[in-house]
């Protein structure tokens, strides 16, 4: 697994450069595994950020809002199971969702970008 953390000042652009590289990333048939602080902020930057670009690759957020038959947890682990080899991917997963993760089927296969907790 690649891993990306981006830390810099609030309002610098953080999340817009870590979506158009993840963008670019799934363009060109990677997986990504963007994680963020918040569901709010994961929403958002689906929104405002990723669905501008016309996605032609599949964008899923896992999070509390998004699972209602299981757990955020058994849905992340079903979804790194399942994800379909040699396609491109972003999955969304919040911090405390991705520290729950015990175990990332084909974990050399995915990038891991991270924005930081602003405080």
């Amino acid at each position: 697994m690649i891993i990306y953390e981006l830390n810099t000042p609030a309002g610098s652009g953080k999340t817009r450069a870590c979506a158009r590289y993840a963008d670019r990333l799934a363009r060109g048939g990677q997986k990504v595994l963007f994680v963020q602080p918040t569901k709010h902020l994961i929403t958002k930057t689906v929104a405002e950020e990723l669905q501008p670009l016309a996605p032609t690759y599949p964008v899923r957020e896992i999070h509390s809002d998004t699972c209602l038959k299981a757990s955020v947890v058994a849905e992340a682990v079903t979804h790194f199971k399942n994800a379909t080899a040699d396609q491109g991917e972003i999955l969304f997963l919040t911090h405390a969702g991705f520290l729950l993760v015990p175990y990332i089927e084909r974990k050399r296969e995915w990038t891991l970008m991270s924005t930081p907790i602003e405080v």
